[in-house]
């Protein structure tokens, strides 16, 4: 009698492994048809719509633009170095600056002993936030240690980046 129930037992506990991984392999088949021949970038921008998601506006930059205002209403302006590099011929940064829609960005590097040098581009529309890149070449600094910083100036506001170090070699 004891052999029966074991042998019930684990036929149903079978029965049931079964059923479950037929059931995974299923909605995994499933799944697959519906997205085949679909890029990922298409399958994500189902699940966005389907979360009611705005990537365009649910990410951290969006906010902090929108979130400027208070900033655009002082005159001042949160600047914030994204980069700061070099290649074989120039140094180059980029930063965003919260809140600002125009104006522009001036790269500022600094090194005991030589003279200071600067570099100068617009603030532009980089998919949902507005950032700069400058470039500086490498042929009006000495090698060693740099002090860079950006500031950036607009009709409305103004604002300098926190210092940063970088050595030209």
């Amino acid at each position: 009698m004891k052999k029966t129930k074991n042998k019930i037992a684990l036929i149903i506990t079978i029965a049931l492994a079964t059923l479950a991984i037929g059931t995974a392999f299923y909605i995994k088949s499933t799944q697959d048809k519906a997205n085949q021949g679909k890029t990922e970038q298409q399958i994500l921008q189902e699940e966005e719509a389907k979360a009611n998601l705005d990537p365009k506006k649910d990410n951290e930059a969006y906010y902090r633009q929108q979130n400027g205002a208070t900033e655009q209403q002082t005159g001042r302006a949160n600047v914030n170095i994204t980069s700061l590099g070099q290649d074989a011929s120039m140094v180059y940064a980029a930063a965003m600056v919260d809140g600002q829609t125009s104006g522009t960005c001036t790269l500022v590097m600094t090194k005991a002993g030589s003279p200071r040098a600067t570099g100068q581009a617009p603030l532009k529309l980089i998919t949902s936030y507005y950032a700069c890149q400058v470039e500086i070449s490498k042929s009006s600094l000495a090698k060693g240690e740099w002090e860079a910083k950006i500031e950036f100036s607009s009709d409305k506001a103004k604002g300098v980046s926190d210092t940063q170090k970088i050595t030209v070699n």
